[in-house]
């Protein structure tokens, strides 16, 4: 906030006035325009939080209205432009002394029996002082209900009601004031396997176009993607639900968002009946760990979870996705089929189906059966009695 501070009451100063006397202000946008998710607040989250780099947006506005006097226009280019060439010169000092966040690296495993070894990939070169593994065991998804306690949630404006149920005593509400916005997400990532769907019951009186909730996904907590828009009035309860065929062998956050204008205002939106909301009956953070990858040996039977995270000098860095680690039960002998090769292939641009390769079938990272090979990921192909893993890469 500084550094840009700084940026900005410069360039400001270096602007002289459209009425040719006196500079210009610089002042935070969200002053003026209250507003979420622009451009601006896009390119600074999605460059530090998910591409790990330093981006600072601002926007210069040019003149003092919509449409200037056409005689004003060569003094408003030359003013502007001075102020840009300086901006343009101070890119490469901007950038080196930006603080970065460790942003989430990738993840992968190689298990032997019930021996494994869980590695991570860092995807930028920002230093790192250690990592640590998220380790979640005992999953289990529930419908929830929302009672009084709901810990695998986290509220900024929603909150459990008893006025209106469609099952049980509660729902979630949110609050309805003007000009504001409203989440309920999940805190534990979910794990989607083949067949998955989420699904939910909502009932909501919301002032058409003017206010707006929202149902969305993420694979990292960060990045959201709209799958239901609602807004008007919904007068019964009314069931939603959304195939997750797409991300199986990856771990999703759910999210509801309420933004609203600052006209008129109704009941707002309940929502109750969500599946699958996640619980872990073990959430272990581990130890610092120096280098990039950790081993465990002898580990009991049972499905294993895990996330890394790195940390700097800015604090905690961002958590990968969730691998899935299964021990069975008991190690079969010399039959056991393992993987044969392991190859490193560019992300492919169509589906891979099992019929490129007849007689073969397409397994996920847990095991499962699956249709085809869609996006990057971790899949083995059996043919003939032999295994091959792949890991499709960005």
């Amino acid at each position: 906030d500084v550094l840009l501070t700084i940026l900005c009451d410069t360039i400001a100063n270096m602007i002289t006035r459209e009425s040719g006397s006196g500079h210009y202000t610089s002042f935070q946008q969200s002053s003026w325009y209250q507003i979420c998710g622009s451009m601006g607040d896009f390119l600074y989250g999605y460059s530090r939080y998910v591409r790990g780099i330093p981006c600072y947006p601002f926007t210069i506005e040019l003149g003092t209205s919509l449409a200037p006097d056409t005689t004003h226009l060569p003094q408003i280019c030359r003013e502007n432009f001075k102020a840009l060439i300086y901006v343009a010169g101070c890119m490469d000092s901007v950038v080196s002394v930006t603080p970065r966040i460790v942003v989430a690296p990738d993840i992968e495993y190689q298990q032997s029996g019930n021996d494994y070894t869980v590695y991570w990939i860092p995807r930028t070169d920002v230093s790192v002082n250690f990592w640590r593994l998220w380790e979640m065991t005992g999953m289990s998804a529930v419908t929830d209900t929302f009672g009084t306690s709901n810990a695998r949630w986290d509220f900024s404006g929603f909150s459990p009601t008893t006025q209106q149920a469609h099952s049980g005593t509660y729902s979630i509400l949110s609050n309805y004031l003007d000009g504001t916005i409203s989440h309920a997400a999940t805190n534990y990532p979910y794990f989607v396997e083949a067949g998955d769907t989420v699904s939910f019951w909502t009932f909501y009186d919301l002032e058409s176009d003017g206010d707006v909730a929202f149902f969305e996904i993420s694979t990292d907590g960060l990045v959201w993607n709209q799958i239901y828009r609602l807004t008007g009035h919904q007068p019964f309860w009314h069931k939603l639900s959304y195939a997750l065929e797409d991300f199986a062998g990856s771990s999703l956050y759910f999210r509801f968002r309420l933004s609203t204008d600052g006209n008129d205002r109704f009941e707002g939106i309940y929502i109750d009946d969500f599946y699958p909301t996640v619980y872990y009956d073990s959430v272990r953070l581990m130890p610092p760990i120096s280098d990039t990858f950790y081993t465990f040996t002898n580990v009991l039977p049972g499905s294993y979870f895990y996330s890394a995270q790195g940390y700097n000098n800015q604090g905690a860095g961002i958590r990968s996705q969730l691998i899935g680690i299964d021990v069975p039960s008991a190690i079969a002998g010399a039959d056991t089929v393992v993987p044969s090769t392991r190859y490193i292939l560019p992300t492919i641009s169509r589906k891979f189906h099992p019929a490129d390769m007849p007689g073969s079938k397409i397994y996920n990272i847990l095991g499962q059966t699956i249709r085809d090979i869609r996006k990057a990921g971790v899949y083995f192909i059996e043919t003939d009695h032999e295994i091959t893993k792949i890991i499709i890469i960005d």
